[in-house]
């Protein structure tokens, strides 16, 4: 079973904005041949301010290579997620490293008419859980979607195993999604 999560109040909260204030959106695909806003922020191996042992690289399906396919895989997901193929072609991966070695891998996708930052699927290695890389991969998307995006929303998908993650990182349950979405 899928659930969607969703951290508004996250970035609201750091424009100032009141929870109450942001509205949420049923996400639509986007086409595959359409450039994407996350392309100009695509990187290779960037060092994560604070943190001088993790650094990150953000692209298409190649980066962190096998690796970061097998962390992904660890989570059963689509190969079209983790190919970003169909629905996932106007989507990026995100991996975080530490030195040399991916620890978490993230897809993510921006909704840019609607503001919205999208995570259909986040995961860490299984050797490198409660290390505190999955917050660390989270706090770099929030940074990267609302200081180099303008998103005003989040939204990720999580299974009912993810889903203490997410809310121990403050965001919220949406009880109120239509069925086909919170499903």
């Amino acid at each position: 079973m899928r659930l969607v999560i969703g951290a508004a109040a996250v970035l609201a909260a750091a424009r100032g904005v009141d929870f109450d204030e942001v509205a949420f959106f049923v996400l639509s695909t986007t086409s595959a041949a359409t450039p994407c806003a996350l392309d100009r922020l695509a990187c290779a191996r960037q060092g994560v301010p604070g943190a001088s042992d993790l650094n990150y690289a953000m692209g298409g399906a190649e980066v962190g290579g096998s690796e970061a396919d097998r962390i992904l895989n660890e989570v059963e997901i689509d190969e079209t997620a983790i190919g970003l193929r169909a629905q996932f072609a106007a989507c990026r991966r995100v991996v975080l490293f530490s030195r040399t070695r991916p620890v978490a891998a993230a897809v993510v996708e921006m909704h840019a008419a609607q503001s919205v930052f999208e995570v259909p699927i986040l995961a860490v290695s299984r050797h490198a859980r409660q290390q505190g890389h999955g917050s660390v991969l989270l706090a770099l998307l929030l940074e990267l979607a609302s200081s180099h995006l303008s998103a005003a929303i989040l939204v990720v998908s999580a299974t009912e195993d993810s889903r203490r993650f997410w809310l121990a990182q403050g965001l919220h349950d949406l009880p109120h999604c239509y069925a086909p979405v919170a499903a």
